[in-house]
């Protein structure tokens, strides 16, 4: 679908952007786009899927424990 590959290309640039300047905003963004990807019913591509790895290092952990709640 044309529409979660977009998202998919949009997620990639937040979480590029992500690794070089970690902020709460570009985290919440990153969570959004993934959010919205399952919404669809797509699937996150796997270089996002790598790149996401990341993100445990940023979120508290009581963030952790509400996402995967």
């Amino acid at each position: 679908d044309e529409k979660v590959m977009g998202m998919n290309i949009g997620l990639f640039y937040i979480l590029e952007e992500l690794k070089k300047n970690p902020s709460t905003e570009l985290l919440i963004k990153v969570l959004v786009m993934t959010s919205k990807i399952e919404k669809q019913r797509g699937s996150i591509i796997s270089l996002n899927k790598e790149r996401l790895k990341i993100i445990s290092d940023l979120v508290p952990v009581a963030y952790k424990e509400a996402i995967c709640s």
